[in-house]
C-alpha cells in the first residue's frame, strides 16, 4: 500500500497555496465530523432515559451514523485533489 496514490502523500510542495488550503479544508471537516459523532454518541445514550422508546439496535444505528457520514467527508476530500 505505500504506493498507492490515494493513501500516499507522493508529492510535498510546502510552497503551493493549493496544498496548504486543502489541508486545512481537511482538517476542519474531520474535526466537526468527530464532534458531530461525539455528540450523537453522548445523545444516544441518554436517549432511553428522556422517554424514548427505541430497540437496542435503533441506538446503535443512531450513534453510528455520524460516523458513517465522517468517512464519506474524509473520502470526498482525499479525492477532491484529484479532479
Amino acid at each position: 500500500m505505500a504506493g498507492d496514490s490515494t493513501t500516499w502523500l507522493n508529492e510535498w510542495k510546502p510552497d503551493d497555496e493549493r496544498f496548504w488550503r486543502t489541508l486545512i479544508i481537511t482538517t476542519i471537516a474531520l474535526t466537526l465530523s468527530f464532534a458531530t459523532w461525539f455528540m450523537m454518541s453522548a445523545v444516544v445514550v441518554r436517549l432511553p432515559t428522556a422517554g424514548f422508546k427505541f430497540t437496542s439496535m435503533q441506538l446503535v444505528l443512531a450513534g453510528d451514523a455520524p460516523g458513517l457520514s465522517r468517512r464519506h467527508v474524509a473520502h470526498r476530500s482525499r479525492h477532491a485533489e484529484h479532479r
